[in-house]
């Protein structure tokens, strides 16, 4: 697992040493510096897998990130003393690896790079195949899936960044193995795919059957849904809400993920309802229990609630118990005064649940429109 994160004249950041836990959530407001933090990990990866990082070069646009070019990549107000920017990324096994584009170097799309690694790049986790990364803009309700058969280098176990190929990963996945036991649902049965359908109705608190058909270029979809005599009542998934569509490359990449692996994910609380986020939280804090690191950008008060009723033994299923050290948040925010720093803080979930910093502006918009009301 990557234990530590450190970026220097990086966009918004002059200094950045972050700690990275089996589950880090990385929050603040609209552009306060977090995806920057993905983003630095992503610049990595896919000069990696397109075979630049090799060549001591790297590659600024591409289908995992867009930074457009070393000129938008370097800080707008580096610091003085150094006129680089580089990213060291360190394991829990006393791996290291750092990447710096030196002072001078032109703007473009390519830009040479110079590294120190005290193991092989091929060592590095950012760098396993099980990787992957989930955008915030995932698909939308579909009755028709192209059906994968390769990847791209780019592309991950469950397709793009947007997940296009997590409907085919879920047909695959018909009557194999759990990878990580830990993650088992009691209602989920043997198989993969029967587990996947059971933590999507978790997450949902909706009896949902998922099935799939497919032929040799398509994957067709479906949804069941139970009425209330236990009856299957088919229905399309263009007549379903967006949240099951959003959660399902989700789940899907979880739940296939092996034990030691890396997610980055945006938003998965997005079109989800308060509850659903809750118990979006509790699943993340399992596979994080689990030995599944999790890097989630958020917004969501609730995922976050989710996380530290984990934490505190409280989930509603009585399962997905978190130790306190597997865990943290970063608030980030501008720094006053500095258009274009940023500064963080590091926000511990202690063993009780509570958090051990609560900076002004963080997750405290109901409360604040609360004493709003009752003025």
């Amino acid at each position: 697992m990557i234990r530590f994160l450190t970026l220097h004249n990086f966009k918004c950041f002059n200094d950045a040493e972050l700690s990275l836990k089996n589950l880090t959530l990385v929050t603040g407001k609209n552009a306060a510096g977090k995806s920057t933090v993905l983003q630095s990990l992503l610049l990595l990866k896919q000069s990696y897998e397109m075979r630049y990082l090799q060549d001591g070069q790297l590659c600024f646009s591409e289908q995992l990130v867009d930074l457009e070019d070393y000129a938008s990549t370097y800080s707008n107000e580096p610091d003085v003393e150094d006129g680089a920017f580089y990213i060291v990324v360190e394991d829990e096994d006393d791996g290291r690896w750092a990447f710096t584009v030196d002072e001078g170097e032109t703007g473009g799309k390519i830009v040479a790079c110079h590294s120190e690694q005290s193991k092989p790049l091929a060592e590095c986790p950012l760098f396993d195949e099980s990787m992957l990364y989930l955008n915030a803009e995932r698909l939308g309700p579909r009755t028709n899936h192209v059906r994968k058969t390769k990847r791209s280098r780019l592309e991950s176990r469950v397709g793009d960044i947007h997940g296009d190929g997590a409907v085919s990963l879920f047909y695959d996945s018909i009557d194999k193995p759990l990878p990580v036991e830990g993650m088992r649902h009691v209602r989920g049965g043997n198989d993969l795919a029967g587990q996947i359908n059971a933590w999507m109705n978790e997450i949902l608190g909706q009896e949902t059957i998922l099935s799939a058909d497919a032929d040799p270029s398509t994957i067709y979809l479906k949804y069941g849904l139970m009425n209330g005599e236990g009856v299957e009542m088919r229905v399309s998934p263009t007549n379903t809400a967006f949240g099951h569509s959003y959660v399902f490359p989700i789940v899907v990449a979880v739940m296939t993920a092996p034990a030691g692996s890396l997610i980055l994910l945006e938003n998965p609380e997005a079109h989800l309802h308060p509850a659903a986020q809750v118990k979006m939280g509790c699943f993340l804090s399992l596979a994080a229990a689990n030995g599944i690191q999790l890097l989630v950008e958020t917004h969501s008060d609730h995922l976050l609630n989710g996380i530290r009723l984990s934490v505190c033994h409280k989930t509603e299923w009585g399962v997905g118990v978190l130790s306190p050290g597997l865990t943290n948040v970063y608030y980030f925010e501008e720094d006053e005064g500095q258009a274009f720093r940023h500064r963080y803080r590091e926000i511990e979930i202690n063993e009780d649940g509570k958090l051990s910093d609560w900076p002004k502006d963080f997750m405290d918009a109901w409360e604040n429109a609360l004493i709003k009301l009752n003025m």
